[in-house]
Formats: structure tokens, sequence, C-alpha cells
């Protein structure tokens, strides 16, 4: 046999062990090499599905008391977290703890909020009189759609219903499983720049009509006279240096 053929017909060999010696390592792992979500659940849920996550028991405006608003979609609502462990309330915290005047700061958001949902809790809640408004603006805000983007419902899809070959692998080989998740993850953040790319393109009917809200949100500030901060809070499943991809978008927001 030519030598070239017999080195093509023995390469499968070398691959086939090392599969199977890391397969083994994988089986030596105290838990199998799959993503682990270890925080309470049961505070997150379809969108909208609680309105806010504390007591709304407001009187008189206290004397000495800065009172701050905040409003949001699900990263100020705090899903998955406790309320106290949401940003308004270590604000609220930090705040009391370093000045010489009480603070009140009541968490606003809304699990699912738009930018336009936000607009219209700030109507509102404008009659308790704040003395400043937080908003806290994630990039999918000017989205007015609640499901997932179709950037991004075919691989949930795909994890949700494998095929019959794909279930087999999952169950017998904790290797497969685990390249199977990261070439999820690998995917998922792609078809995410698509996707925020796509809802920011300045061209688009989402980015158009998302300009006319901040306006709208400018216009409210002026009407109430009460000092409007946005707070842009970054991607965290991205890298925070150089690499991060939507630097653009937020200067853009900006």
């Amino acid at each position: 046999m030519h030598r070239s053929l017999r080195t093509l017909v023995w390469l499968p060999v070398p691959v086939l062990l090392g599969l199977l010696l890391a397969e083994g390592l994988f089986r030596l792992l105290p838990q199998p090499p799959t993503p682990r979500f270890d925080r309470p659940t049961f505070l997150a849920g379809p969108p909208k599905i609680r309105r806010f996550r504390q007591r709304l028991l407001w009187s008189e405006h206290p004397p000495g008391t800065f009172r701050i608003f905040v409003f949001g979609d699900s990263f100020t609502w705090g899903a998955n977290v406790q309320l106290n462990q949401t940003y308004p309330k270590h604000l609220e915290y930090l705040l009391n703890t370093a000045g010489h005047r009480r603070y009140e700061v009541d968490n606003l958001g809304l699990n699912g909020a738009t930018t336009r949902d936000e607009l219209e809790l700030i109507r509102d809640f404008a009659v308790h009189r704040p003395d400043r408004i937080l908003v806290g603006y994630f990039l999918n805000d000017p989205d007015p759609e609640l499901d997932l983007p179709p950037e991004i419902r075919p691989l949930f899809a795909s994890m949700r219903n494998p095929g019959r070959l794909t279930r087999f692998l999952s169950r017998r080989s904790r290797l497969y499983a685990w390249l199977r998740f990261h070439l999820f993850a690998w995917r998922l953040t792609r078809a995410q720049v698509r996707y925020y790319r796509r809802i920011f393109n300045p061209k688009g009917p989402i980015w158009r009509r998302h300009r006319e809200e901040i306006r709208q949100l400018a216009r409210l500030r002026d009407r109430l006279g009460i000092p409007v901060l946005v707070v842009i809070w970054p991607h965290l499943g991205f890298p925070m240096d150089r690499r991060y991809p939507f630097r653009r978008l937020h200067e853009r927001l900006i």
C-alpha cells in the first residue's frame, strides 16, 4: 500500500483515541460540564409578569429627603436577584451611607419594558414629584417586540427540540453535550451582534421610531421640570474591553 494511502487510512485512529481520552476525562469530573444556573429563577418569568418589585406606598415628600425614581426594563427590575440586590437599592444604600441627607430610591423597573413603556410610567408617576428621574437603558429597549428576535429564535428552538440523534449523543456523551452547548453559545453571540446592529440601523424603522421616543423623553423632562439621567448599561455577556462590539451603538444613542 502506498505510504500516503496508509497515512490516510490510519489518520482517524489518533483522532478517535483523542476523543475517547477527552470523553474519559470529562467523565472524571464531579459534575457534568454543562451550564449551571444557581440564581433564584422563580423571580424571572415572562415579560411584565409582575409589575413592580417593591410596594409603592408613598407619603408626602418628607422634608430633607431626596427622592429618586428609577425606570427601566428587567436589568432595573432585577431578574433573578433579590430586591435589595438591584442597582437602585444599591444606589440608595451608597447614597445614604456617604451623604449628609436622606435618600429614597424607588425601583420602578418593569420586566420587559421598552422605552415607550417607560415614557408612560414616567407620565403616571411624575405626580409624586421626585427630585430626580433615572432611566436605566439596555440595548434592546428600542425594540417593541417582546418575543425572541428572528436572529435568535431558531437557536433556542434547536436547543429545546433537538433531533433524535442529538438527544441520544447528549445523554451518552459529556464531551458532545459540552461541545454542543459551547457551539450554541458561539452562535448566540454572533446572532446577538446581528440583532442589535439591526435595531440600531440608522435607516431602519426601529431606530427612526426610537429617535422620536427619545425626543418625547426630552420634551417630557422639560415639561415636568425634573432632571432626567439616562444610564446606558453595557451588554455584560461580552468582553468589557476593545473587543466590546457595541461601542458605536452606545455612541449613536448618546
